[in-house]
């Protein structure tokens, strides 16, 4: 077995960590990872409250939880709706997102074409998608 994925993300100065239940392992491994002189903003579906995990927790990192309240994982559409809210105007800003696929689409695309973020600046994957078994319903950038 392995560890949690996650991918090789960069030094920068600001990080946004976007993803479902699937993805917490990787953000924890990602946070538990940073320099304090990088500032992180993670967005994190989840069912509910109960389902939230222990994330390391200091002054430069935020998480924010955006819960599904029994909905279907995957049809919310919660991670897409709070990047449109959210400020992107940061510099050095570098993207990573892992979530299901109808909204790793929505994603890069809030990414690429509503932000301008360069491909080199960000990582969208898709780590599951809905209504497909086995491991290959999965997308990347």
């Amino acid at each position: 077995m392995i560890g949690p994925g996650g991918g090789g993300v960069p030094e920068t100065e600001n990080l946004l960590l976007v993803g479902d239940d699937t993805a917490l392992p990787a953000i924890g491994r990602i946070l538990e990872g940073l320099p304090p002189s990088t500032h992180a903003e993670a967005l994190v579906e989840v069912d509910g409250p109960e389902d939230r995990i222990a994330l390391t927790q200091r002054d430069n990192i935020a998480v924010r939880w955006l819960y599904r309240h029994g909905r279907d994982a995957g049809t919310a559409g919660l991670l897409p709706a709070a990047l449109r809210e959210r400020n992107h105007a940061a510099d050095d800003l570098y993207v990573w997102a892992g979530c299901e696929f109808a909204d790793f689409r929505e994603i890069r695309r809030i990414v690429r074409k509503e932000w301008g973020v360069a491909r080199d600046r960000h990582l969208v994957t898709a780590y599951w998608r809905r209504g497909a078994q086995g491991e290959d319903g999965g997308g990347e950038e």
